[in-house]
């Protein structure tokens, strides 16, 4: 079992990934950041989430744009919310620093923390630009980023681009240049493991159900298929 800081833009796929890393790992918090939502939704989401599904963590306010670029819209794949329209969300957006929260946790456990990163990594740049003596203190940085190409695959906001690297490629390039060690697993890898309606049903989790329902919608229009990428740390 590992110690996490779980770094997310949520929406319905990091959702169903902070699902099963809560009952997997030790969760020691949750931050957020811009991308599939705005942050101030991420926190919301994150504490509604972890409301309506019984996990017990901290969730942390993160960057609210890129490094450099211009900040961009948010997905809609997700809903309007991020959590498919289905629940009322009435948590309050405000939450202590997410980048303090990574210095300050890392400095205090040294070479026990992962960090699972699956949104934009602006918020990991930015702990790594202000104390650069955490990088050799980090147990591990697992990022759901990029597209490599393989067996045909290509990204998916243009033939080379994916996502969470899109939205702040040049966080993206700070934390792939640093002495970080990391573990990339790129959009390719979600194209093999899928996960179904039906499976979805399995799991008898009305929450999980009930935020997936637009995003099984847009896979059966899109690929005549009711499954989606779906990728857990």
């Amino acid at each position: 079992m590992r110690t996490l800081i779980f770094d997310t833009d949520i929406g319905v796929d990091d959702a169903f990934a902070l699902a099963y890393a809560a009952k997997t790992q030790q969760l020691l918090g949750i931050t957020t950041v811009f991308g599939n939502v705005a942050v101030g939704q991420a926190v919301k989401n994150a504490r509604l989430f972890c409301q309506k599904m019984g996990i017990e963590a901290p969730v942390y306010r993160g960057c609210s744009r890129p490094l450099a670029l211009a900040p961009s819209a948010p997905a809609t794949l997700h809903g309007l919310d991020g959590l498919g329209d289905a629940f009322e969300n009435t948590h309050s957006e405000d939450a202590p620093s997410a980048v303090q929260f990574i210095i300050d946790s890392v400095r205090a456990q040294p070479h026990a923390i992962t960090i699972v990163a699956i949104g934009p990594l602006t918020n990991i740049a930015s702990a790594i630009n202000l104390a650069p003596d955490i990088i050799p203190l980090v147990n591990e940085l697992v990022i759901m980023g990029g597209a490599f190409g393989t067996d045909g695959h290509s990204g998916n906001v243009s033939p080379f681009a994916e996502f969470n690297i899109w939205k702040d490629p040049h966080a993206a390039d700070q934390v792939l240049a640093s002495a970080l060690p990391v573990v990339v697993l790129p959009l390719d890898v979600t194209h093999k493991v899928l996960i179904t309606g039906d499976e979805v049903r399995q799991l008898n989790q009305p929450v999980l159900s009930a935020i997936c329902r637009p995003y099984l919608a847009y896979s059966l229009q899109k690929r005549g298929l009711m499954a989606w990428r779906c990728m857990t740390p």
